[in-house]
């Protein structure tokens, strides 16, 4: 706890305000206690239940639901640890800034609710749900900026598959939709180009050979649109798990009338990012579900639309879609923050990230020359390479910002496209 204090010239005067300040203290430290007990307790993933409630307004029972379930999610992501930061100034013997920040150290996987009640004027829930501890990472500068991201079109390894109910444009709008869900954390700056496909060859994804044998084609996109990470994907499959049930014979339309046959169709999904710099994959994660598709043979509901979301297909899409955008975070908040430079001019450096990302005048930053090798197999790869300087921001843009060297560029043999790095 960090405490920054200016004593009182007369400690008479400060006495009732150390009475206040103590109690606040200790309870904060009771807090912090209780919490850390209870993290202790707690194993990576784990099953648990937990209460909610929230109070019924004008009769809409729907509302305080939800609510009600989006407390009990929170009070179970608690239950598995959090972290307490607190934050006290003190300025001419008066209290100024009294914070406590409480953050969740769990992501919750999957959750259902086993009971639900009314109670007087509340609405109250039981959930169970299945908690993953996250990922920490050490609380640095390189956490403080906004990564960017560019999400490109996703690639589909059985287009045929998508037909059924139209859902053959889910290159893009699963893109779309991924994009949006990034772009409301604060840690990424997401930038959708789903026009962009990575690879030609679907079934070796994300591995695809360019003209120029590098691995990737994500370093040529990533620096054309000045990204640091780019993030693509493969649909694998969005069949009908029992292929007669959608056939339009009569004994298929007979079963189908008689519930005699599997609706269940198939998403299975891909996710790949690669470091915009290397063309390095940072993750990679291979996600299936299957789910009822309950539209008849001529009804279409386009991957993303109203209609599509409406399906019990599509709710079961949607939840894993909004899943895998916290793991994508929570995956590149873990990562150094960087950025290409774009001009030297003697002790002066551009770099292509600003305001945006969140750098200020003052910021400092490591620069790290890039070297170009090919292994034994005649493939491309890049080095970064500690020079062992620092630039300190001066001028910053909405996206560009400037620095200075204590040195000449030149002395350190940086040039542009070398890397700047906060970690």
């Amino acid at each position: 706890m960090k405490e920054h204090l200016r004593h009182s010239e007369k400690a008479s005067e400060a006495k009732p305000f150390y009475r206040g300040f103590f109690a606040k203290t200790l309870l904060k430290i009771l807090l912090s206690a209780a919490f850390f007990l209870s993290a202790i307790t707690s194993v990576s993933a784990a099953w648990v239940e937990a209460p909610g409630e929230a109070v019924v307004i004008d009769g809409n029972l729907d509302n305080a639901r939800r609510e009600a379930t989006d407390d009990a999610l929170r009070q179970a992501a608690i239950q598995s640890g959090v972290h307490v930061n607190s934050q006290q100034e003190m300025r001419n013997g008066q209290l100024t800034k009294d914070k406590l920040d409480i953050t969740a150290l769990a992501n919750i996987r999957h959750a259902s609710v086993v009971k639900e009640w009314q109670e007087g004027g509340f609405f109250k829930v039981i959930v169970r749900a299945n908690v993953e501890e996250k990922t920490q990472c050490r609380a640095e500068a390189g956490n403080e900026y906004r990564k960017t991201l560019l999400v490109t079109g996703f690639a589909q390894q059985q287009p045929e598959s998508g037909s059924l109910g139209g859902i053959d444009n889910a290159d893009r709008a699963l893109a779309s939709y991924l994009g949006k869900q990034l772009n409301t954390r604060s840690g990424l700056l997401v930038f959708e180009s789903s026009q962009y496909r990575l690879y030609d060859e679907v079934v070796n994804a994300p591995v695809a050979e360019t003209a120029q044998r590098t691995v990737t084609k994500a370093v040529h996109v990533a620096k054309d649109m000045g990204a640091q990470f780019v993030l693509s994907g493969v649909i694998r499959d969005t069949s009908m798990h029992d292929r007669e049930a959608m056939d339009t014979s009569i004994w298929s339309s007979m079963k189908r009338t008689l519930k005699m046959v599997n609706t269940n169709r198939a998403f299975a999904l891909e996710v790949f990012i690669h470091d915009g710099f290397s063309g390095a994959i940072v993750f990679q994660r291979f996600y299936r579900l299957d789910a009822q598709w309950n539209l008849a043979l001529n009804e279409s509901a386009p991957f993303g639309s109203p209609a599509f979301w409406a399906t019990p297909y599509g709710k079961a899409v949607g939840a894993l879609l909004d899943d895998i955008s916290w793991e994508l975070e929570d995956a590149l908040r873990c990562q150094p923050f960087m950025a290409r430079i774009t001009k030297v001019d003697g002790k002066k450096l551009h770099f292509d990230s600003g305001s945006n990302s969140g750098l200020r005048p003052g910021d400092k930053l490591s620069v790290y020359r890039t070297f170009s090798f090919y292994n034994a197999d005649l493939l491309l790869y890049t080095e970064l390479t500690d020079v062992k300087a620092t630039l300190q921001v001066d001028q910053v843009q909405p996206q560009f910002a400037r620095g200075e060297l204590m040195i000449e560029a030149g002395r350190l043999n940086v040039q542009e496209d070398d890397i700047l790095v906060a970690w």
